[in-house]
Parts: structure tokens; sequence; C-alpha cells
């Protein structure tokens, strides 16, 4: 019992309250820096939605309803006292519900289509076996990375191990040479390139025959690999005035053509690893490797934090039945298919699918002009809310400072895109917050608390006299 007591009164502390209120302030000061600096998907990750700040919050807490029980029984003239505790529990108690079943998410639709499905900027990796339904799991390694050392290991499946052991918190896609030693043909020629100057550096793979990958086009540059027996400048035109032409030849040999301010230059040699000169000021390019045969793999490396942008993680994975074993790479939003004895796999890792349990649709979406320029001054939705089909209530125009309120969740105007056909795509931020009304009523009786231990210091003991509060 005395070990209890010695617990309970260090629990109850005023020493404990002040440092955990020096870590709570340095926290928030780390998040606010990252925040500004970075993105606040960044500072969610690291700060705000990490373990170790909620597990500060929930000493908070202990320490306020033990210093608040320390002195039951109260007193009258302790009234003060006790709101004040327990306004500070109630809005420790709204962030918690916040942070666990709160969301922050978004949705997007064209006129005329709807959609219950809203993505939550969360990192989450998806397992799915032929039509069975998806697994998912959080992903997110803000402070331990899995490595080949120390894999991430978990099993979805019967006899289905998924191994991470390599993550990236932002990552650049690479798409490279994969060499293959097939006899029946089935690689392409490929080429690989830097340019580099005081204006750019640019490193690349091109596939001969590749639709989309047989060229690299480079603002008012472009570089493409040919056969040389194929080389037509009138084919090449409409890539602009600035054009290298890398001409692949029989038995592998190459050369090069530079077209510079619309004039084509004479055919020169080209060998690996010797720097050559472009004229586009001060470029030079550089064939690094030549593979006679390769397929285009998805690589990618490891970027410092972007500044002001959203961040792009990657994580490397190995999936392994008794039947073989097959890897890869995952880019946020991207997915893969892997087919081991007869078993159809999907992984996937992205945003996280949340379902509502209703159906946004875009009836109309306006956009005003500012008079006499293409600049955008407003942008609205006009949108409707169905429930099994039927219309739960007449369409609702979203805009700023305009949101819709529906089945405890808020609908914003957030942006809009421009569609390659035209129409456009209205985003909405979706958000739902439990812990709302236990904030702003702890809020409430914090301040009452505040005003009973200002306005009323010292208790009423019904004479002139009044003795000094205690506790």
């Amino acid at each position: 019992m005395p070990r209890i007591n010695v617990i309970f009164r260090f629990l109850a502390s005023l020493n404990l309250a002040v440092v955990l209120m020096v870590f709570l302030i340095l926290s928030l000061i780390a998040g606010t820096t990252l925040e500004s600096v970075y993105s606040t998907e960044t500072a969610r990750i690291l700060v705000y939605g990490s373990p170790w700040f909620g597990f500060l919050l929930l000493l908070l807490a202990v320490n306020v309803l033990a210093s608040a029980l320390n002195r039951y029984p109260w007193k009258r003239h302790q009234t003060g006292f006790v709101l004040a505790h327990l306004g500070i529990l109630a809005i420790l108690a709204g962030s918690w519900s916040t942070r666990a079943f709160g969301v922050d998410a978004q949705i997007s639709m064209v006129e005329g289509s709807g959609g219950s499905e809203i993505l939550e900027n969360r990192p989450t990796f998806y397992f799915q076996e032929e039509s069975r339904p998806y697994q998912t799991r959080p992903l997110s390694f803000p402070w331990f990375k899995p490595s080949s050392d120390h894999p991430y290991t978990f099993t979805p499946a019967e006899g289905v191990t998924v191994v991470l052991d390599r993550f990236f918190s932002n990552a650049n896609k690479i798409i490279k040479g994969s060499p293959v030693n097939s006899p029946e043909g089935i690689g392409l020629a490929a080429a690989h390139l830097k340019l580099e100057g005081s204006m750019a550096n640019q490193d690349f793979w091109l596939f001969l025959g590749h639709p989309g990958m047989d060229r690299q086009i480079l603002g008012p540059a472009a570089v493409v690999l040919q056969k040389a027996s194929h080389w037509d400048p009138v084919l090449l035109r409409d890539l602009g005035p600035n054009i290298l032409a890398i001409l692949l030849k029989p038995e592998g040999r190459m050369s090069f053509r530079i077209r510079h301010r619309d004039q084509w230059g004479p055919e020169k040699a080209l060998l690996a690893n010797q720097p050559e000169e472009t004229g586009w000021a001060d470029m030079r390019f550089t064939l690094s490797e030549f593979l006679p045969q390769a397929l285009p793999e998805t690589v990618y490396e490891e970027m410092p934090l972007p500044r002001h942008q959203s961040s792009h993680p990657a994580l490397h994975y190995r999936l392994a039945t008794i039947a073989g074993t097959r890897e890869g790479w995952l880019g946020f939003d991207g997915s893969s298919t892997a087919r081991l004895g007869g078993r159809i796999f999907t992984l996937a890792y992205g945003e996280k699918q949340l379902e509502l349990p209703f159906t946004l649709k875009l009836k109309k979406f306006h956009v005003g002009m500012n008079p006499g320029t293409s600049q955008p001054a407003s942008y609205e939705s006009l949108v409707g809310v169905e429930r099994e089909g039927k219309e739960e209530s007449a369409p609702v125009t979203i805009c700023m400072n305009h949101p819709l309120k529906h089945g405890g969740y808020v609908f914003y105007q957030a942006s809009y895109n421009t569609m390659d056909n035209g129409a456009y795509l209205s985003v909405l931020s979706v958000a739902r917050d439990p812990g709302e009304w236990l904030k702003y009523a702890g809020s409430l009786i914090l301040v009452a608390g505040m005003v009973f231990m200002f306005w009323f210091k010292k208790p009423n003991l019904g004479s002139r006299g009044s003795a000094p509060a205690t506790g």
C-alpha cells in the first residue's frame, strides 16, 4: 500500500505536470515547424499522429485526474479547481476521440457521377487473393524503417508471407532497363542517357519501339531512340526545334544526329561514356549504358522530404508462397499483381479507403471567372445525397464558407481539376470529428472553473473573516 501511495503522489505531482507541459510545448513547436517547412502530412506522421504524442496526452490526462482525486473529498471552495480539471479531461478525451475515430479525407466527382468512397491520407497496404475481400494494414514507418536486416513481416493468408525489406518516406520513381536473356527475343533495345548542363540535369532510359518510352520530352528539347534504317526527319518535326536522335545500327553500333534551330547536323558515331556536345547552350549528353535486350523495370530511390509539398513514400516487398517468390516495388497509389502456383495476388499501397453510409452525386459544377480573364474567381458544386438510390434531401450548393453537413460528416469545396476532355473534376474535403462536442464542452467547463477560481478565491465561512483556501 505505501508503494501504491508513492506512485499515486508522483502521478498527481506538480513536478510531473511541469515536465509534461514542457514536453508538450516542445512537441507543438516541432509540429508547427515541420508543418510550415514541409507539409501538414509530415507533421501529422512525425508528431500529432505518432504513438509517442498520444502517450504524452494520455500521461497528461492521468496527471490531471490524479491531481483532482488527490484532494478528494472536495470542499465547496474547490469548485473552480474541480471544474478546471474536469474541463481539461473533457478536452483531452475529445482530442483522443478525434485521433481515434475522426475522418479527414477527400472525394472527387465529375458532373453526373456519384460515389461513397472517400480517401484519407493515411498510408495503407492492401492485400487481396483473387476475388476474396481485400485486407488492409496501416503502413507508416516515421522512425524505425524496415531493412534487409530487420524486415517487417506478416502473414495475410494461409501459406502466404509478405516481407517488407525497404521503405522510403519520400522516393523518386525511376524506370530503368532490366536485361533479359530470352531466345524468343521478347526484350527491347534500351539506352541509358544522361543530359547535363547548367540549366538542367536529366538521367533516363529509352526503349526502342516502346510506345511512349522511345522518347523523352524535355521542355524545348526532345530525345528519341530509333533504328537508323527508320530515321526520317519529317516524322520528328512535331517534337520541336531541338531534337537529339539516337540511331541504332546493325550489330549494335550506334550513332546520333542533333537538330538545333530547325537544322539537322551531320551523323556522328556514338560511343559509351563519351560526352558529346548538343549545341543547346552548354548541354552535353552521354550514353551511359546500352542493353540489346531489356525490359522496363520500375525502381525507387530515396529522396529528402520535399518542402511545402506532400511526400511520396515507396516500399519494396517480397511475396512468398510454397510455389515460389515474387518481389517488386510499390509506390504510393501503386499496385502489383503476382501469380504464384496458380494463385493470383494483388498488392497495393496508397491512401486509406473509407465508405460513407450514403452516396454523394454531383449534379452540376460551376466555375466563375474574373471578368476579361481566364482566372477562376469562385467555384461551387451542386450536390445531392442519396441512400439506396433515393434522394434524402434537395440538392445543396457547396462553396467557400458554405459546407454541406450530413450524417455527422462535413463536406467542403476544396479544389477542382480540369480533365483532358474539358470536364471538371470537383474535389471535396470530408471531415468528421466525433470529439468536437467534448472539446467545446470541456472548453466551457474550463472557463467556468477559471471564473470560480479567480472570482471566488476564498471560502465563505459565514462570517466577516475568511480563511485562506487549502488544496
